[in-house]
């Protein structure tokens, strides 16, 4: 967590798995992260990796929220929401991609708690 201009980016780090036989490289991944059921940030970003086959890879989503979280003693309950698209084995599938006819998406839909007590000052 880093302040900037009254506000704290955080880095979500997300888990994605390939149980497929082909990489799957990932193109953009459209997100809401809500912090105590309140919707703090939304965003589009690209994920910038390729999962190979049969794995797990993680990859990194910035977020800028409000500095009053900071301020919390407990831990704040999250939720971080959205779709992750890919391109499907195939130089037709990236064609398809490309000129958007097929753009298949994965959602995701992750939650728990940030503990906010290190960005206090």
């Amino acid at each position: 967590m880093t302040e900037r201009d009254g506000e704290l980016e955080l880095i979500l780090t997300i888990d994605a798995t390939n149980d497929n036989p082909d990489p799957l490289p990932l193109k953009r991944a459209s997100y809401t992260l809500s912090l105590d059921g309140e919707v703090v940030y939304s965003g589009v970003r690209s994920p910038e990796t390729t999962l190979s086959e049969y794995s797990t890879h993680s990859f990194e989503l910035p977020a800028l929220v409000p500095m009053s979280f900071a301020s919390r003693r407990d831990p704040v309950p999250y939720r971080l929401t959205g779709m992750v698209s890919y391109v499907t084995p195939g130089k037709l599938s990236e064609t398809l991609f490309e000129t958007g006819v097929r753009q298949p998406e994965a959602p995701m839909n992750v939650a728990g708690t940030i503990d906010f007590t290190g960005a206090r000052r």
